[in-house]
C-alpha cells in the first residue's frame, strides 16, 4: 500500500484583494490531520507566518472531513436507520457555514485598506507574530519622525491629517498599539492614495511557497 501525506494548505478565509489566510496542515492522503501554522497570503505564491488562525483551522477541517462525514451518514441512514439523517444535516451546514468566511465583511474590508496603506499588509496587526509587529512598530515610528510633524498620531485621529502619508502612518502606529483612535480615521478615504511600501516588505519579513487548496 502506499502511503501519500505530506504538508498541503487549507482553509482559505479572510479573502480580501487577492489576499487571505489559510492553514498549512499535515496530511494523509489529502485530508488535513494536524494544523502546523497558519499564513496570510501577500501574493499568490508567497506570504508571510501569523499566529495560528482558529476560523482558518476550523474551515480547514470541515471543508474536508464536513463533506464525507455527511455522506457516510447518508449511506448509514439508508442502510440502518433515519436517525443517521440528522449528524448527516449538520455536517452539511456547518461545512456550508465555513464558506461564509472566505470574504471580509464591509467594515473589515476598510480596515484592510487602511492595514494595507499603513502595514504593506492586509492583515489584522493582533494576527502577526511578535517579532513582525515589534518591527512594524520600530518602523512606523521611524517614519512618523521622518515626518517631522510636531502633533501625535492620537491628535491626527481627532483633528485629521494633513496628507495620505500622515494618515497612513498615524493609523498604524495607532492600530498596532490597539488604540481605540484608530478607528476614528477609517472614513479618512485619502490614506487609498498613498502607494507607499508599508513597513511589511521593509522589515525582511519571512516568505512562504504556497499551494493553497
Amino acid at each position: 500500500m502506499i502511503l501519500v501525506y505530506g504538508f498541503r494548505h487549507h482553509g482559505r478565509v479572510d479573502r480580501s484583494a487577492e489576499q487571505y489566510a489559510v492553514t498549512e496542515f499535515f496530511h494523509l492522503f489529502f485530508l488535513p490531520i494536524v494544523p502546523i501554522e497558519s499564513l496570510w497570503m501577500v501574493a499568490e505564491e508567497s506570504g508571510h507566518s501569523i499566529r495560528l488562525h482558529g476560523r482558518s483551522v476550523v474551515a480547514g477541517y470541515l471543508r474536508i472531513w464536513g463533506p464525507l462525514v455527511a455522506i457516510a451518514c447518508v449511506l448509514a441512514a439508508e442502510a440502518r436507520s433515519a436517525i443517521y439523517v440528522v449528524p448527516a444535516i449538520a455536517a452539511a451546514a456547518l461545512t456550508a457555514w465555513t464558506w461564509t468566511w472566505h470574504g471580509l465583511r464591509r467594515s473589515a474590508r476598510l480596515r484592510a485598506d487602511f492595514n494595507q496603506a499603513a502595514f504593506g499588509t492586509r492583515c489584522e496587526p493582533r494576527r502577526l507574530r511578535a517579532g513582525m509587529r515589534r518591527q512594524m512598530r520600530q518602523s512606523l515610528n521611524e517614519a512618523w519622525d521622518a515626518l517631522g510633524t510636531h502633533r501625535s498620531p492620537n491628535d491626527v485621529a481627532i483633528h485629521g491629517a494633513t496628507s495620505p502619508e500622515e494618515t497612513a502612518i498615524a493609523y498604524g502606529i495607532l492600530r498596532i498599539a490597539k488604540d481605540p483612535d484608530a478607528d476614528r480615521m477609517l472614513d479618512d478615504r485619502p490614506v487609498a492614495a498613498w502607494t507607499g511600501d508599508g513597513p511589511y516588505r521593509s522589515a525582511a519579513a519571512p516568505s512562504c511557497e504556497a499551494d493553497a487548496s
